[in-house]
């Protein structure tokens, strides 16, 4: 943990983008940075969103991002994707649930993919429990799953992690292996990208009917 001082606050004056505040602390030559070792106060890495306030929202906001903690009970197989701009890329969907058996279905790409299966595919006696961090809910075919926010996400897949302990702690049935307790499934969802996300990013070109027909005539 760092402390801070004499540092500025600036406004950017433009709408938050995916969950990041507009507001932003910008150092100076005054600026003093100190680390402290030993804080006085609880430290709270993680912003848990609640399975059932995610499951049952009326609205989703596109800006709003939120941690996830959960145990892995199924999965789909890995899938190779190519993207709209053709990058080759993976996806992945797990399914998580909660200390009261509410399940949600996550679906990570790229990297995550990878890091994740490391750890699925070694012999485990424990439950995987996993923390997903900077994740973002997303509906699709009126059910509600959450994915990764681009680059900023993470996955913790951490038993020291003080959130990891406590829920494996409250496990029903820890006893379990972990290969019976993570299923395979086939779970329903969506593309790599949305096409809203597909439009925000410029990664599909945008033509007029006009246009459209003359370059079917070519």
């Amino acid at each position: 943990m760092y402390t801070m001082a004499n540092f500025i606050v600036f406004d950017y004056k433009y709408k938050e983008k995916n969950g990041v505040s507009r507001m932003v602390l910008t150092f100076s030559q005054r600026t003093l940075v100190n680390h402290v070792k030993k804080p006085s106060f609880p430290l709270d890495a993680f912003c848990l969103k609640s399975y059932v306030n995610l499951l049952t929202v009326d609205k989703l906001s596109d800006s709003e991002m939120f941690d996830l903690i959960g145990e892995v009970v199924g999965k789909e197989d890995p899938r190779d994707l190519i993207t709209s701009k053709g990058k080759e890329t993976k996806q992945l969907v797990i399914i998580l649930q909660d200390l009261e058996n509410n399940r949600i279905n996550c679906i990570l790409f790229g990297e995550l993919v990878d890091h994740l299966l490391l750890h699925l595919e070694e012999e485990r006696a424990e439950p995987l429990i996993v923390v997903l961090q900077y994740f973002k809910a997303t509906r699709w075919n009126g059910k509600i799953s959450v994915q990764r926010n681009f680059k900023i996400s993470k996955v913790h897949i951490n038993p020291e992690l003080t959130e990891v302990i406590q829920f494996k702690s409250k496990l029903s049935s820890p006893a379990v292996s972990n290969s019976t307790r993570i299923s395979q499934v086939k779970v329903s969802s969506p593309n790599a990208w949305s096409a809203l996300d597909e439009l925000k990013h410029g990664s599909v070109a945008i033509k007029t009917i006009e246009e459209a027909l003359n370059f079917m005539e070519v």
